[in-house]
């Protein structure tokens, strides 16, 4: 009699939360258009995109454990100087948003963020379930007086980045 025996591990799945897919909304090819206070309209066209399970590593080699992540970056065509980059990441439980050069990496679980605003109307639309987020200025959170508030949705990714001052950039579609 000959016995066999395997050491094959199941394979496991880590997923995105309902919360943490508020900020997976961006597709493959997709291109944004934004629009300034001066009525500048910037097109950003998607530099990389990426949404896959990568397989956790341990001490011991591959875990079998997989792990959900999302990652986008746009940048502004003709030289514009609007760039836009999100990353989520399942296993953390982190989210890190890059807009304009203003920054916010929530370590933090995004799923404990509430939609401050159920509806918002911002340049005549409405948009529901509203996150307004604060951004930082290069990533500067220590003792920072330039920032900024992203406002975010599920549907339509970042709606507006709106500056201290009053400037603003808006999405337009």
């Amino acid at each position: 009699m000959t016995l066999f025996l395997s050491c094959k591990k199941e394979k496991s799945y880590l997923h995105f939360t309902d919360k943490q897919l508020v900020f997976v909304n961006y597709s493959k090819g997709q291109s944004l258009k934004f629009i300034d206070t001066t009525s500048v309209v910037q097109t950003l066209t998607q530099e990389s995109y990426r949404r896959e399970f990568r397989e956790q590593v341990g001490l011991y080699g591959k875990t079998g454990a997989l792990t959900e992540e999302y990652e986008v970056l746009y940048r502004a065509e003709n030289n514009g100087s609007l760039g836009l980059q999100i990353d989520v990441d399942a296993l953390s439980r982190s989210l890190s948003l890059e807009i304009a050069s203003y920054w916010n990496q929530i370590a933090l679980n995004p799923d404990t963020l509430q939609p401050p605003f159920s509806s918002l109307s911002i340049n005549g639309k409405t948009y529901d379930d509203v996150y307004a987020l604060k951004m930082y200025k290069n990533g500067q959170y220590v003792n920072s007086t330039d920032t900024a508030t992203l406002f975010h949705n599920k549907e339509y990714g970042v709606i507006q980045l709106l500056f201290p001052n009053g400037k603003r950039i808006i999405r337009v579609d």
